[in-house]
């Protein structure tokens, strides 16, 4: 890790580097340790691909404002909306994490005031006057191995071999080293035989290193794995097994079993540095870089973006009489309504940011 500017605002920091470096974890380690100083909130919004950097902005104010005033009207116009974001902020203590962000010229729109703190995590080399910013990379060799080895200590005397593989970027190795531990049967230097010709018949040579190993472990799941994965890619920004068992089988007549069969494949996911587990609000997350090549592989399989609609639009319906009676904290879960997804869906769908 390295700083490439002085710390001249303490409460903005921008993370770079590329992906596979854990920037995203690394703002998750800090938030955790924040909890205490930020009370009226933690934010997490994730930038979306191919989105223009004004398009982003704009989404970015209206969903922080719609946190903290469910019923605003939004403006089209930015300078007046970023006041708005301003008033909603103002004396609040918010801790506010915008992933994968690309620069535009009226990123000083997201500057919160000065009781809050922003993070932002991007792959772009651009500076941003009077914000403090660091750079992320690979790990060194040495730690690398070690990493590898701690997973997977059978890795042993392929450990330098492996990390050259992965680039030395932490969830590369975490993940193959997570694979190599799930299968025992598998012989190591096989593995990295396989690999390599998997990298070098990739059909997009430009393609980032994560997603080439990502395919590689995806191919060899199971069809049943393989299909749950494709699924996750909807969920953005995490899920409870319960959506999950809705989400996949709506109709099934035996319930226990549909969630016998999702908690097995859920332990898989976990123990391949697919998902991570809180323990504390049971609650399953992916790092955006597998959510996002899972939302590929799935494409457009309408059913499962049907199977969602259904069970989004029957909360939407409960949320609904929920405030129609003034029940108190009915929009702790429903923020905000996730336009793309009522787009995919063909019907309303709310997402969670």
């Amino acid at each position: 890790m390295g700083r490439e500017s002085s710390p001249t605002s303490e409460k903005r920091c921008v993370i770079r580097g590329k992906s596979g470096t854990g920037k995203t974890e690394l703002c998750r380690a800090v938030a955790h340790q924040l909890v205490a100083e930020y009370p009226d909130g933690q934010i997490y919004i994730k930038a979306r691909e191919h989105e223009s950097a004004d398009t982003s902005l704009y989404r970015i104010l209206e969903t922080v404002i719609h946190i903290f005033d469910p019923f605003a009207q939004i403006s089209d116009d930015l300078d007046p909306l970023y006041g708005y974001y301003l008033s909603v902020l103002n004396g609040k203590r918010v801790f506010i994490i915008l992933d994968d962000l690309a620069f535009g010229h009226n990123l000083h729109l997201l500057t919160p005031p000065s009781s809050c703190a922003l993070l932002i995590t991007t792959n772009e080399n651009s500076e941003i006057p009077d914000v403090y910013s660091i750079s992320l990379s690979g790990l060194s060799q040495e730690n690398s191995e070690h990493l590898l080895v701690s997973i997977c200590p059978r890795i042993g005397q392929y450990a330098a071999t492996l990390s050259s593989l992965c680039q030395n970027l932490p969830l590369n190795l975490c993940l193959v080293a997570s694979y190599m531990n799930r299968d025992l049967e598998i012989r190591i230097a096989d593995f990295i035989l396989e690999l390599e010709e998997y990298v070098e018949r990739s059909i997009n040579a430009e393609n980032a290193s994560v997603e080439k190993i990502l395919g590689y472990i995806v191919d060899h799941l199971t069809n049943d794995e393989r299909n749950l994965f494709s699924q996750l890619g909807i969920l953005a920004d995490g899920f409870s097994k319960e959506l999950l068992v809705e989400l996949t089988n709506l109709e099934a007549d035996n319930e226990d079993a549909v969630r016998m069969n999702i908690q097995k494949h859920l332990d898989a996911f976990t123990s391949l540095h697919f998902l991570t587990y809180d323990e504390d609000q049971n609650y399953y997350r992916m790092q955006p870089i597998i959510q996002d090549f899972a939302l590929r592989s799935l494409g457009n399989a309408q059913e499962i973006w049907y199977r969602l609609a259904k069970v989004f639009t029957t909360s939407t319906i409960w949320y609904n009489t929920l405030a129609n009676r003034s029940a108190d904290g009915y929009l702790l879960s429903v923020l905000v309504f996730d336009e793309h997804k009522i787009r995919r869906a063909g019907t309303c769908t709310p997402g969670f940011s």
